[in-house]
């Protein structure tokens, strides 16, 4: 079972755990050091992630835009709830005596209903929803369209979901980032609007994302899969139990993915060219000191571009750089532990930028092909969101594990390791 069918499970490849050398790659023995920069990022570190699951793309527009639509429902229940009359509140929602995300102005927490069935339309409605609604909603039929104005859609969560009771949690405005020229000043961006909503932009990498959001949308996405738990085959649920929850691949566990079992390789692809016999360019880039189109997209493309790599996963390197969930720190190969290390900070509003610092890995399709290289790490502050920057998610496997993975839960026992 190496690919598990499930909606929320699509696309998730098995990673095998094993020892491999960060950063190593062709040009590098192991007691050497490749750091282009002098600016101590890239020394080599022997590391044992254990067995995982990855997705074998990068969360595009229309899978972030499932997550849009539950945010939005979500906004608009609530709405509906606070501002309904007594004999209507049950429609939308109840009062409870525990602590929950959703409170009402005089600090009583209630519960949503989703089984009413949501009427955008409708005219009893109107007078409650009317702060909120975009005004552009339904103007655009090619578009995806949000119905609550975007500035309203926010989601509350905390990773895991475990401190509520707390009362820590965090509140993340979920719309990407749109405005493209921030990235790029002096340069004429006028698709960047389109992209996320147009629908034929619907395959290509989300972008304009931030850590947070990233963040957010793991924790949605693993939610749905608690929710449809018992839809799963029983074969699924060797694999997966209903605490199973998708989160950001630490770097370990990227690069692993990344070298796809070739723990020499300067690039997913093996190396150590970025073009084929052929002669084409085997990833979406920056090449030949900026002709965008040579490599066959001008920005992102679609994330089932350009060929696998062994684990079968696409677009490790270029189209869009991804989030990591570990903390950038030019010491961690120093102090990070042999077992999948990981160093993960959560900053706060009040620190200071150097401790938001995360990893991001892959290069983009503005980057030189330096930073396509398995072996590259850099940073992007985690409440920013860019252009060039999307994730992907991942899930930790039960079990033992191996290349056999249907030799599983025990059946393997005559075949493990014994003492002669």
């Amino acid at each position: 079972m190496s690919n598990a069918q499930d909606h929320h499970l699509s696309g998730m490849k098995f990673i095998e755990g094993g020892t491999f050398t960060l950063n190593r790659n062709l040009m590098t023995s192991i007691e050497e050091n490749i750091d282009t920069t002098y600016l101590y990022y890239s020394n080599v570190k022997r590391t044992t992630p254990s067995n995982f699951y990855l997705s074998n793309h990068e969360v595009t527009n229309s899978e972030y835009w499932e997550f849009i639509k539950w945010v939005q429902d979500s906004v608009t229940r609530k709405y509906l709830f606070e501002g309904s009359t007594w004999d209507k509140k049950a429609l939308w929602g109840y009062y409870v005596d525990y602590k929950t995300y959703n409170v009402d102005t005089l600090g009583r927490y209630f519960i949503l209903n989703w089984d009413t069935p949501l009427n955008y339309y409708s005219y009893s409605n109107y007078p409650i929803l009317k702060p909120i609604i975009n005004s552009n909603y339904g103007n655009f039929s090619q578009f995806n369209e949000n119905f609550i104005d975007e500035d309203r859609l926010a989601y509350c969560y905390e990773f895991p979901d475990t401190e509520l009771e707390s009362g820590a949690y965090s509140l993340v405005d979920v719309f990407p980032n749109t405005t493209w020229p921030e990235s790029f000043q002096y340069g004429f961006y006028d698709n960047s609007e389109n992209y996320f909503k147009s629908k034929i932009y619907q395959s290509y990498p989300v972008v304009g994302i931030s850590y947070l959001q990233a963040k957010a949308y793991c924790h949605w996405r693993s939610k749905q899969f608690k929710n449809n738990y018992e839809a799963l085959s029983s074969e699924q649920k060797k694999y997966f139990s209903i605490n199973s929850y998708f989160r950001l691949p630490t770097e370990t566990e990227w690069e692993r993915g990344a070298r796809g079992d070739l723990d020499l390789s300067q690039y997913p692809w093996g190396g150590p060219y970025i073009r084929n016999a052929a002669g084409c360019f085997l990833a979406n880039f920056k090449p030949l000191r900026g002709r965008y189109f040579e490599d066959g997209g001008f920005h992102t493309v679609k994330v089932y571009s350009y060929n696998p790599n062994a684990f079968g996963l696409y677009c490790m390197a270029g189209n869009v750089a991804e989030w990591c969930s570990t903390t950038f720190d030019e010491s961690m190969y120093e102090f990070g532990h042999d077992m999948s290390g990981e160093y993960d900070y959560q900053a706060q509003d009040g620190d200071p930028a150097v401790k938001k610092r995360k990893v991001i890995r892959g290069g983009s399709w503005k980057d030189i092909g330096y930073y396509l290289m398995n072996s590259t790490r850099t940073y992007e502050y985690q409440d920013t969101a860019k252009s060039y920057i999307g994730f992907r998610n991942v899930m930790t496997h039960l079990g033992r594990g191996g290349k056999d993975i249907d030799q599983e839960n025990g059946e393997e026992i005559q075949s493990d390791i014994q003492l002669k």
